[in-house]
């Protein structure tokens, strides 16, 4: 029996052929068939099991995501993102199935060729290999949109990551990024794997959970300690942006919380050391 890898890989090879000469799909064949070429090219990369199912999981959150930002922004068919620490385009293949002019940059190529020609090389969906330690090669104010998921944590330079984030938006423009939360770290830390530890200072975080512990990583966190939202504050603020700790539209903890006692008061306070994603936006906006 084939397994589901395989018959995505069949399906989006038979829709890349037909992409290049049919009108636009609707949404949702659009989304199956990003899925499908998405499946195919970690099928045939590199990418360990354990990568392609996480990849897979980022699809399915880019769709969220993209809930969350029309939301904020209205319609997303047209806007430009630019993603940051784009590895295997699990977030931007979604994002684009939806209407949103994607490019993608890392240090590395992964299967981002392979992926664009499955989905018919569109011009929308491109990719640039650069560092993001380094100034990025795009001119001021170039994009309505900014993705940056698991990257800030390892940067040592967060005045110039941010200053750079600023530069590349547009004034009104607004980005999305993630990293490990407070209360996320206590009960499990992502990058040595040891519950308790993730909640501690970095410097001391890395001491205990090498020297002590003896685990290694091939990432090693920046010295950098971001465990609520206003921990980045300082680096925005003076390009007029502020970073707003959010949870999903359907977290069911704040749909709990709302109708406690103090309710806005805890919902705040989730948001700033629990939350799902972070939110840079120009200082003036709610």
């Amino acid at each position: 029996m084939s397994s589901p890898t395989a018959a995505w890989a069949t399906d989006a090879t038979v829709e890349t052929r037909r992409i290049r000469n049919k009108a636009p799909l609707p949404e949702t064949a659009r989304v199956e068939q990003a899925r499908a070429a998405l499946a195919a090219s970690l099928e045939h990369s590199t990418a360990r099991p354990a990568a392609r199912r996480w990849t897979m999981q980022n699809f399915r959150r880019g769709l969220r995501l993209a809930r969350e930002l029309e939301a904020l922004v209205g319609p997303l068919g047209g806007k430009r993102l630019l993603e940051i620490g784009t590895a295997c385009a699990g977030d931007l293949a979604a994002l684009h199935a939806l209407g949103v002019s994607c490019v993608g940059t890392d240090h590395v190529v992964m299967n981002f060729p392979d992926l664009r020609r499955r989905l018919g090389d569109p011009r929308d969906f491109s990719f640039v290999r650069c560092s993001c330690m380094r100034r990025w090669p795009f001119a001021d104010a170039s994009f309505d949109l900014l993705l940056c998921m698991e990257v800030i944590e390892f940067i040592e330079d967060l005045d110039a990551f941010f200053s750079e984030a600023c530069r590349v938006l547009c004034p009104g423009g607004v980005g999305i990024l993630t990293t490990p939360a407070g209360v996320r770290l206590l009960r499990h830390d992502p990058i040595y794997r040891l519950p308790f530890v993730g909640i501690l200072p970095n410097r001391l975080r890395c001491w205990i959970a090498e020297r002590i512990c003896g685990r290694g990583t091939d990432w090693r966190p920046s010295r950098h300690s971001l465990r609520w939202a206003g921990s980045l504050q300082r680096y925005v603020r003076r390009h007029g942006r502020q970073v707003v700790g959010m949870k999903f539209s359907d977290s069911p903890i704040m749909a709990r919380v709302r109708r406690w006692p103090a309710g806005g008061l805890l919902r705040r306070i989730i948001r700033e050391v629990d939350f799902d994603y972070l939110l840079l936006t120009p200082a003036h906006c709610g």
